[in-house]
């Protein structure tokens, strides 16, 4: 699958091909998602969108769940796949849409769990090319995350009473190659990074421009159980101290100590118990406790 970052501040991503569903025909559009922040209006957050004020369709998500605007000549139909909890921040999901024209059966998957409604009227044909991460009619309507999509394709895989079926398991192989690729873009340098040297450039240096420095708020977006296998892979161990940013600064600089006015650089470090009385601790999460020291170094 294609991975891309969307926002308001980035580019379109239009699709050359038009995936509306032909007349009276079947139909399939397959998308996966992970909001870094959820607008309350579903209509905010446009993840893959065909839709405009003619018609159209569009997969979106608000604060409770994924919803699916499907057009007819009679007007929206719209529903929402309440999950069992709301959605969260900074975790992938997937969602497929399945129309059956024998039976008028238009299904919405997230993560392999279905919700179906029995469509009456014809599908109404937004006269725009989809767009990903955005309305393909209102631009101010956003999605802020990244989306991963395949190769575009209408064609219903399977139908009947094996697409269920057929859609959990795709579900489970899509999140979890989805997860191994958000993991395996985290990665130690070989080396401590010594104290004069910048580690944003050392990472450039050993893995190419575009590198960024991780941030802390990369890994509380991750599950425990995510960071677990994170740390296994990539042998984070105690007393070794990983650089870092939070929230985008790689300093600390609100604190009062004179002697470290030019601010405190973040890090953190493995403490699978509870960090030591005298850290200044500014977030944990899964063993890992962020902290913050003038002159910091490590990997």
């Amino acid at each position: 699958m294609g991975i891309a970052a969307t926002g308001p501040s980035l580019p379109d991503l239009q699709c050359t091909k038009d995936l509306s569903p032909e007349a009276d025909g079947n139909h399939w559009v397959e998308v996966a998602f992970k909001p870094f922040s959820i607008e309350y209006f579903s209509y905010d957050n446009s993840i893959f969108s065909q839709h405009g004020s003619g018609g159209g369709w569009e997969v979106r998500c608000g604060t409770e769940g994924v919803e699916l605007v499907w057009s007819t000549e009679s007007g929206h139909n719209e529903f929402f796949h309440i999950s069992d909890s709301n959605l969260e921040e900074g975790q992938w999901y997937h969602v497929a849409v399945a129309f059956q024209a024998s039976s008028s059966e238009l299904t919405l998957f997230v993560n392999g769990e279905s919700t179906t409604k029995i469509i009456d009227g014809t599908f109404k044909k937004c006269d725009r090319l989809p767009l990903l991460g955005r309305n393909a009619e209102w631009s101010d309507r956003n999605f802020s995350g990244q989306v991963a999509f395949p190769p575009a394709a209408t064609t219903l895989p399977v139908s009947g009473e094996g697409l269920k079926t057929y859609v959990a398991e795709l579900a489970t192989k899509r999140l979890i190659s989805l997860k191994e690729w958000d993991r395996s873009r985290i990665r130690l340098t070989s080396e401590i990074v010594p104290e004069n040297v910048d580690p944003v450039q050392a990472c450039k240096e050993e893995f190419g421009e575009g590198t960024r420095l991780l941030d802390f708020n990369d890994l509380l977006w991750m599950k425990e159980e995510d960071v677990e296998t994170l740390k296994n892979d990539l042998g984070i161990i105690q007393d070794t101290t990983y650089n870092v940013t939070y929230k985008g600064e790689r300093t600390y600089s609100e604190n009062s100590y004179e002697e470290n006015s030019d601010g405190r650089l973040y890090n953190f470090n493995r403490h699978d118990e509870t960090a030591p009385t005298n850290w200044l601790v500014h977030s944990s999460h899964a063993g890992l406790t962020l902290g913050s020291w003038k002159g910091a170094y490590g990997k």
